[in-house]
């Protein structure tokens, strides 16, 4: 890749962003041209950082299992907040073991799935 011409800085009719972004490439010996973005470097940028997300996205799509996925959340009410916040390893550690029997127990239940089960616990709290 071979470039030729570039976008002139001092554009008038170009924004500042498209200034500093923008770029022609002709390629040679076949006439073809090429209009390619700098990268800004941001990671939220979808014009920088599109294809990379992309990327990553079909490889993790590559790791995944041929099962079904299914998300369950479980909350503690709102009245054990406050005892939550003062006994914290004693009132998630039951609600671990609590949601972990509950799936377990209906994923055995020949009437919902009649099958063990995998699955991960994690607690996201505040």
């Amino acid at each position: 890749m071979l470039p030729l011409f570039r976008l002139p800085s001092d554009s008038p009719s170009s924004s500042k962003k498209r200034r500093s972004n923008l770029r022609f490439d002709i390629r040679l010996p076949v006439l073809r041209v090429a209009i390619s973005y700098n990268s800004c470097r941001n990671r939220h940028c979808p014009r920088c950082q599109g294809n990379a997300r992309v990327r990553w996205l079909d490889s993790r799509k590559q790791e995944l299992l041929t099962a079904r996925y299914v998300h369950a959340v479980f909350t503690l009410p709102r009245e054990l907040a406050p005892l939550a916040l003062q006994y914290k390893r004693v009132i998630y550690n039951l609600l671990l073991h609590a949601s972990a029997q509950t799936l377990l127990e209906i994923a055995r239940d020949p009437h919902h799935l009649g099958a063990e089960i995998g699955f991960f616990s994690r607690c996201a709290s505040p």
